[in-house]
């Protein structure tokens, strides 16, 4: 290649001229040892958040738990025979395992006794009427109560009852305390508890 460059101020014309020259490539080097290791670089920027991901499938339903059993207030008849004036019928009243006792009602006098096994009803016979039963012993007596007319009575407070029969069948004692022989009709009402 040929350059000229004129000089405008001396009049001067200068060819350079330039050769290009081309040599055989030499084979490769042997490669040279690994360098040492650099410097750790600095931490870079927290990287943004993600998006949000897709809600998953909801999940198999569960099975339905069961409901409390819904207890309603109810009344039950019981119907004794003829109980001579002074004397006693034990027999037994369908109530329930547990139960709360609202009101009671008598076609005649009498004294009405509800217990929880019918072994405490036995062995309670001979406590006369107006003696409390001996609170320093398992007597079981749920209920104690007498009435010199017919009449009804809502108890306050509630008597809480229950059997330890595994049967809704509650041991009661009906003592006639009339002046008269009497079949006595004893209604009680009442809420189921258990």
């Amino acid at each position: 290649m040929t350059t000229s460059v004129v000089n405008e101020d001396r009049l001067e014309v200068i060819v350079v001229e330039t050769i290009r020259m081309e040599t055989p490539t030499g084979s490769k080097g042997d490669q040279g040892e690994q360098g040492e290791q650099g410097i750790q670089g600095e931490k870079g920027d927290k990287g943004d958040k993600g998006d949000k991901g897709d809600t998953g499938e909801d999940g198999i339903d569960g099975t339905p738990g069961t409901s409390a059993p819904a207890y309603v207030r109810d009344t039950v008849v019981k119907v004794t025979g003829t109980i001579n004036n002074g004397n006693r019928e034990l027999t037994t009243v369908p109530l329930a395992v547990g139960y709360e006792l609202y009101r009671i009602q008598l076609s005649a006098p009498a004294r009405v006794r509800l217990y929880d096994t019918a072994a405490h009803q036995n062995a309670d016979l001979g406590r006369a009427r107006g003696i409390d039963p001996d609170p320093a012993l398992d007597n079981g007596v749920m209920l104690d109560f007498a009435l010199d007319s017919a009449t009804s009575r809502v108890l306050s407070p509630v008597i809480t009852g229950i059997t330890f029969t595994g049967f809704a069948d509650v041991p009661l004692t009906v003592d006639n305390i009339g002046s008269v022989p009497a079949a006595i009709t004893i209604t009680f009402t009442y809420l189921r508890r258990e």
